[in-house]
């Protein structure tokens, strides 16, 4: 967890079954909430905020069926109903207003990008699967890599513009 915090890409290998698409989304998950429960109550700011996850599959099962087993391991009665775990593939969408974590195709998130090219309102991407080179997964990739580049260009303005205020007020004082 600490380092999805303090770095903007993070590659994490694993043999198959050891909980790469489900404890790590979850395990994010809950600190997120956890942190967020404490924040509120300390009113200091969240390092991860409290954001949607998107995990994204290369197949249309896969999403459907690890979102609903996350959905389960999470606690949920009826599973994808009123859950923090949904899922969105072509043609089905099973979320609702609480849901905060969404597994979907590859082909899914590239479609959100067209629509929403800064993902307003995601927290953490999780591109999984990512050894099973398609074309889909590489522009993911190409498109991540300049939403994170974008990203920090407007972070590095915003940094010189406030440094750019305080000098201005310190020469105002003298």
């Amino acid at each position: 967890v600490q380092t999805v915090k303090t770095s903007n890409v993070v590659v994490i290998t694993g043999e198959t079954g050891c909980g790469k698409s489900t404890q790590i989304p979850h395990i994010l998950l809950t600190s997120m909430m956890e942190e967020d429960a404490s924040n509120s109550a300390t009113t200091t700011t969240s390092i991860i905020p409290l954001g949607e996850i998107i995990c994204t599959q290369p197949r249309r099962i896969s999403a459907t069926s690890l979102a609903r087993r996350v959905s389960v391991e999470m606690g949920d009665d009826k599973p994808l109903v009123r859950s923090m775990v949904g899922y969105s593939i072509r043609g089905e969408h099973k979320k609702s207003p609480l849901t905060t974590m969404t597994y979907c195709t590859t082909g899914i998130l590239l479609k959100r990008l067209e629509s929403d090219p800064t993902l307003a309102g995601v927290s953490v991407v999780v591109v999984d699967e990512i050894h099973e080179r398609t074309v889909q997964t590489d522009f993911l990739c190409i498109a991540l890599r300049r939403l994170l580049e974008e990203q920090e260009q407007e972070e590095q303005e915003q940094e010189e513009q406030e440094q750019e205020k305080e000098e201005q007020e310190q020469g105002e004082r003298r």
